[in-house]
């Protein structure tokens, strides 16, 4: 499970996937992965439907795709290991929340925020239901936000307590006829941060392209995150380089700073 330490970095991945949705790593496996590459900040974003149950549960439970499955006891602190299908099998969000706040309380580095990634639905009345677990968490990203949403998205927003983030956003297909200043500025006004999302397929759509959006950004103070949205391997947990990369380019240090103190880290 190493990963290769990388020096003179940001450190920061908001975007990790584990058992409790649909990743190969335990919590435990994905803090001891970021300790040992000297990441600083990370979170766990376990795919939530806005019901009280995981990914798995409901559209993979076919799959047999893991080695070895986790269950939890009754403490949070004790693991046992079954070989089965059943992952998780009925994990509620607040048992998701108990066991990762337990984890952040014992990790000095990295700093773990509990987190959790949800499709915007289409009724927004669900949306509102889930309101008490969301605020629950440390953040949230939403997928599949699109222009036509974005006034009832921002709407639904403002109900949210914790830090609000759009997750590895097509801009050539999710805003393609808004106005990227009007965009930024709604998106600022609003709280909402947008994700650098640092997987292989989805970096030349979902960010390098799209520049003069995030210069827009820089200059208006658009918060921004870096993700990997790391499933099975643990150098994705790692791979982080693109987006680092570009925020050097572009000059978004500022824009990355409301994290680490999300974090509480100096």
């Amino acid at each position: 499970m190493k990963a290769e330490k990388v020096l003179d970095r940001f450190g920061i991945n908001l975007h990790i996937h584990t058992l409790f949705s649909d990743g190969s790593f335990s919590p435990e496996d994905v803090i001891t992965i970021s300790r040992e590459a000297d990441l600083k900040v990370i979170a766990v974003t376990d795919h939530c439907f806005l019901s009280d149950y995981f990914i798995n549960t409901v559209i993979y439970p076919e799959q047999d795709r893991h080695p070895t499955y986790v269950v939890f006891n009754e403490s949070p602190d004790s693991w046992e290991f079954f070989e089965s299908k059943d992952i998780f099998k009925n994990s509620s969000i607040e048992r998701y929340i108990e066991v990762l706040r337990a984890l952040k309380a014992g990790s000095v580095k990295p700093a773990i925020l509990v987190g959790g990634e949800v499709s915007f639905p289409a009724n927004r009345l669900m949306l509102e239901e889930q309101l008490e677990w969301i605020n629950n968490l440390d953040l949230v990203l939403f997928e599949d936000v699109k222009e036509t949403q974005l006034d009832e998205f921002i709407e639904a927003r403002m109900q949210m307590k914790c830090p609000v983030g759009l997750a590895h956003t097509d801009f050539s297909s999710a805003f393609v006829k808004m106005d990227l200043e009007t965009l930024v500025k709604q998106l600022v006004d609003a709280d909402i941060f947008i994700e650098l999302n640092t997987a292989n397929a989805l970096r030349a759509t979902f960010f390098y392209s799209y520049r003069e959006f995030f210069e827009i950004g820089r200059d208006l103070g658009l918060k921004i995150s870096i993700g990997s949205d790391a499933h099975s391997r643990p150098a994705d947990i790692v791979r982080l380089e693109d987006g680092e990369s570009f925020v050097r380019e572009l000059g978004l240090e500022k824009n990355l700073e409301w994290i680490y103190k999300l974090a509480r880290i100096d």
